[in-house]
């Protein structure tokens, strides 16, 4: 490479002189490469590539590597650094994992355990050798890494356990209720995995009185008859068989509008 270098600097600079003249600047080419390569050795950028055996693990399981560790110029091996070192990074850019690796003629390899104390996610290899500090992050060999841990509970996970303990819905028959008109209201009430549960509820207005009461005949799916008002504030209280309670609001009550009903009788 030094002597294709070496060529296309004495073709650039001789190109532009009379033939009287490209003797005497022959010393100048070379002082000029001469001069790059001791440039080159002074300023030496270190290189880290590093292959692992797969990219995603189950704690408790070895992540095994191998480094190779090269000139950044002309990618060839040194042998200079004598120590790299291999981390995992969280989504914080935070190492939880952290492990040093002797370097022999431009490789290493080695090993790293997973502990169960990592919850699941994604991370990320970080590479580098001690003189690599000295330059940005940036020139660190850098690979994502996802972590399976199924004894630890993910973000997702802790989030929905301490969420409500049921859901419920309410459905006023003919879409809408009207105030002062005798209406059918059926709900469903479920677990956050979508299961009907048995309960009992109560619709209780702005004064904290109990108006209406209802429990699910199968599933969670019930119904039941109120008389509501416009001009009041409802709000339902449900309670599940383990003693969790929450509040719903009621649904929209209309000062005008129609009411639809139906009626099952029986056959004549």
């Amino acid at each position: 490479m030094m002597n294709i270098l070496r060529t296309i600097i004495l073709l650039c600079l001789t190109s532009l002189l009379p033939l009287s003249a490209k003797a005497q600047w022959n010393h100048v080419t070379d002082s000029l490469v001469e001069k790059f390569e001791q440039y080159q050795s002074n300023t030496l950028q270190e290189k880290i590539y590093v292959h692992i055996d797969r990219t995603s693990y189950l704690a408790g399981e070895l992540l095994w590597f191998k480094i190779y560790y090269v000139d950044a110029s002309f990618y060839l091996p040194l042998n200079v650094s004598k120590v790299a070192y291999v981390e995992i990074l969280d989504k914080n850019n935070e190492p939880v994992i952290q492990e040093k690796v002797e370097l022999k003629n431009g490789k290493g390899e080695g090993s790293l355990f997973i502990p169960a104390v990592l919850g699941s996610g994604n991370y990320c290899s970080s590479d580098l050798t001690n003189w690599m500090k000295n330059f940005s992050p940036e020139f660190y060999f850098h690979q994502p890494v996802l972590i399976i841990n199924t004894f630890v509970k993910t973000e997702i996970e802790s989030s929905s356990k301490s969420g409500p303990a049921f859901n419920a819905r309410f459905f006023p028959e003919g879409g809408h209720l009207v105030s002062g008109v005798k209406a059918k209201i059926a709900f469903q009430v479920t677990s956050p995995d979508g299961v009907g549960i048995p309960c009992k509820g109560y619709v209780r207005n702005s004064s904290d009185s109990i108006v209406a009461e209802f429990q699910p005949l199968k599933f969670g799916i019930g119904h039941f008859y109120m008389t509501a008002l416009a001009e009041e504030k409802y709000r339902i209280s449900i309670e599940d068989e383990n003693g969790n309670k929450n509040d719903f609001p009621f649904p929209e009550v209309k000062s005008l509008g129609y009411a639809m009903a139906v009626t099952e009788t029986p056959d004549h």
